[in-house]
């Protein structure tokens, strides 16, 4: 049941620039496991738990985007700057969790945090405005279509790094508020072909993180640490007049939240650990 919670949220945070499903799995616990889970799957090696695993968290995805979708297109045009506040209030609680990862905090290693903050910095400023133009959001073209394949292939990084965000990712790129049209509307062809482009990118994405995590692993948690600090600026900067007073109660809820999901998840993380061991 507890794995479905966290899928569910991690569905959530798909819906949200800046906040990583990654991260989620990460707070939540499970993260290891989903990235083991997803390997053995597609190396045809999963056992009936693992399989079992990924559909629990596969179905709260699900739920959580489909349920959702509206409500967070709501909540960004009603109140952006408490909505906003409390989407960076939720990577700023998860900060110390990613940070933890790292055991090694020699020059080398901030640097890579420094690139990974800069890495997102440029990505913000090269954001794309293709989301604007309401008209042609659900645009039925080869060429869009193949763009949905790009876009969902670049978004599904949140689906297995912690700190990078897909919503964010598809922001940048001019795809966010396509896509939650597509949901909205329930557009079967823009479902279809982003929806292959999210298996494709996570089908690359868990073999290179697999490969980075067996050999690299604090510097990729050093880089991806930086990937989530960089996304709080844009956060904040992001709702088109800032109502300090909402923006503060948002970043207090959404570290609140992060930080004690993230303690539910160790608790979690050490009860299988502890059953796993009887």
């Amino acid at each position: 049941m507890f794995n479905a919670i966290v899928g569910f949220l991690m569905g959530i945070a798909n819906l949200i620039p800046g906040v990583s499903a990654g991260t989620v799995a990460l707070l939540g616990g499970i993260y290891d496991e989903l990235i083991r889970s997803i390997n053995n799957l597609l190396s045809l090696r999963f056992t009936r738990h693992g399989f079992k695993f990924l559909l629990e968290v596969v179905a709260g995805i699900a739920i959580g985007i489909i349920g959702f979708s509206n409500l967070i297109e709501l909540t960004i045009e009603k109140f952006p700057s408490a909505t906003y506040g409390a989407f960076a209030g939720l990577v700023i609680g998860g900060v110390p969790v990613v940070f933890s990862q790292s055991t090694k905090k020699t020059k080398w290693y901030w640097l890579c945090f420094i690139f990974g903050v800069l890495v997102v910095i440029f990505l913000a400023l090269l954001g794309g405005s293709a989301d604007n133009d309401v008209n042609n959001v659900l645009k039925h073209s080869p060429a869009r279509f193949l763009y949905d394949i790009f876009a969902g292939m670049m978004g599904a990084s949140s689906m297995i790094l912690p700190g990078v965000s897909g919503a964010f990712i598809l922001l940048l790129l001019g795809e966010y508020h396509r896509a939650i049209a597509a949901i909205n509307a329930m557009d079967a062809y823009i479902i279809l072909f982003m929806g292959g482009g999210i298996v494709l990118g996570i089908t690359f994405m868990s073999k290179l993180l697999n490969f980075l995590l067996e050999r690299k692993r604090a510097a990729t948690f050093m880089f991806l640490t930086g990937l989530m600090v960089g996304s709080i600026p844009d956060l904040l900067l992001r709702p088109p007049e800032l109502v300090w007073s909402q923006l503060l109660a948002g970043i207090l809820f959404g570290t609140m939240f992060s930080l004690y999901f993230s303690k539910l998840g160790k608790k979690m993380e050490m009860k299988r650990s502890h059953e796993g061991t009887i």
